[in-house]
């Protein structure tokens, strides 16, 4: 199990990016998790599957992005994430 530190930079999620992901993809760019100035925000990017798992209700990603919520569960490729909001 690893954690990354998101903070206010822009993170890209694949294969061999900022965030690995287990699975063949033809890209790098699968996802990238930005900061708004207010919250972190997760889009898609490319020709991935990006689903968020929120109070039992499955959410597909798309290129606009979406909020990320404390404890949302992301699922890309063959690799599950959770999202964690902490006070630092």
């Amino acid at each position: 199990d690893k954690m990354w530190l998101l903070s206010d930079r822009t993170w890209t999620i694949g294969k061999g990016a900022d965030i690995p992901v287990g699975g063949w993809f033809t890209g790098s760019r699968l996802a990238e998790v930005e900061w708004t100035g207010k919250y972190h925000k997760i889009l898609k990017k490319g020709m991935s599957s990006v689903l968020i798992s929120r109070e039992a209700e499955s959410i597909s990603v798309d290129k606009t992005g979406i909020e990320l919520k404390d404890q949302d569960k992301i699922t890309i490729g063959n690799t599950d994430f959770t999202y964690v909001m902490k006070q630092v």
